[in-house]
């Protein structure tokens, strides 16, 4: 029997559920949403008390380049517009939002030559960013176009931060156009918000909800407006080192992506250890562990955080009992379950369910 369901009955408890991994990412650099502190202050929300709620720890946002996980992100946007009853809150954080926070992105956008390089450095970049998700540039006779590709694996709908990445894009080209430029047609992928009137003002008159896609369109006369801040000198350089993040980023992300990965399907079958990842990874247990310790991390705090990330998702949802959870997530019984809540939460499954509950 695995370690997983001893204490628990010799029943497996989960036989009958579908097995649906929820992994950590997508995730977003640290930098990109420690910036928005200020605008939510403003708004008189406790950031560092929502930080909290959502499972990040203040440490996690020390360093621009740290990477969080997105839907954390996610959940704490669409916290916070509840709190304030504004569902178009996204808009007003995208206007507060400090031009270049997004690092090299946001560098590259506003030293580009034109506004069609700064839709070219959002297709080639916004991984950078958000990893597992991308922006495809499209130019036809008629206009330009963005649309992105943001993860399946979002927590819902995510209708606050595709708003915000929309908005930030519209009013960087409004740098270029003038306060009074309306894009083309906008399009999100979430049902129609309340606030329609703030949608209007920050994208103009055709904007549509529920579309297969979000997307961004502007004129093509618009695409060859030179941006205020244009510097091609500078903007090379960014894009030299733009490059480089990237080639930096598939090396990162293979080798501890696949270990979390491998982590996940192996956590309801027993243990899981060093060794067991690396063999099914193909590769020694000491390699895989020096290949790790070259990306910052370690196997243990790999699979520490994905078990944390996935105790959170697994107790927010009521699909799950304890007994189910404390097996999907690999321990031997509920006690060590608990005792690992209360290092991840300061709290006990039950204290943690009742909060992300209260949450919703």
């Amino acid at each position: 029997m695995p370690e997983s369901a001893r204490g628990i009955g010799n029943a497996s408890p989960v036989a009958n559920l579908p097995w649906q991994p929820v992994i950590s990412r997508p995730t977003i650099a640290a930098g990109a949403f420690a910036r928005l502190r200020p605008v939510f202050e403003d708004r008189r929300l406790n950031f560092d008390k929502m930080v909290i709620s959502v499972g990040l720890r203040r440490e996690d946002l020390a360093r621009d380049d740290q990477r969080i996980p997105l839907n954390a992100v996610v959940e704490m946007l669409e916290y916070a517009a509840r709190t304030v009853d504004d569902d178009a809150l996204a808009i007003d954080l995208a206007e507060a939002y400090p031009p270049g926070s997004t690092g090299v992105l946001g560098y590259a956008v506003l030293t580009a030559p034109t506004v069609r390089d700064a839709f070219i450095d959002v297709h080639r970049y916004f991984r950078l960013v958000t990893p597992h998700q991308q922006a495809l540039f499209n130019e036809t006779p008629d206009y330009g176009e963005l649309v992105w590709e943001f993860s399946d694996m979002l927590a819902g709908p995510g209708a606050q931060y595709k708003t915000l990445t929309l908005a930030m894009m519209a009013r960087r080209v409004r740098m270029a156009t003038g306060d009074d430029w309306a894009p083309r047609s906008v399009r999100f992928d979430f049902p129609r918000p309340a606030a329609m009137e703030k949608f209007e003002r920050a994208f103009g008159n055709d904007v549509q909800f529920g579309t297969a896609q979000c997307a961004l369109s502007v004129d093509r006369d618009v695409l060859g407006l030179s941006m205020p801040g244009s510097d091609k000198r500078l903007h090379d350089l960014i894009v030299e080192l733009g490059d480089y993040r990237l080639s930096e980023l598939e090396a990162e992300s293979d080798i501890v992506d696949r270990t979390q990965d491998q982590i996940i399907a192996l956590l309801t079958q027993g243990p899981v250890s060093l060794d067991l990842v690396a063999r099914d990874l193909g590769q020694s247990g000491r390699s895989l562990q020096r290949r790790l310790k070259a990306e910052g991390t370690s196997f243990q705090t790999v699979l520490e955080k994905t078990r944390r990330l996935l105790a959170r998702h697994y107790l927010r949802t009521r699909q799950y009992t304890l007994a189910e959870v404390t097996f999907l997530l690999g321990f031997s019984e509920q006690s060590a379950f608990t005792r690992a809540c209360r290092r991840w939460f300061d709290a006990t499954p039950h204290e943690v369910r009742r909060r992300l509950r209260e949450s919703l």
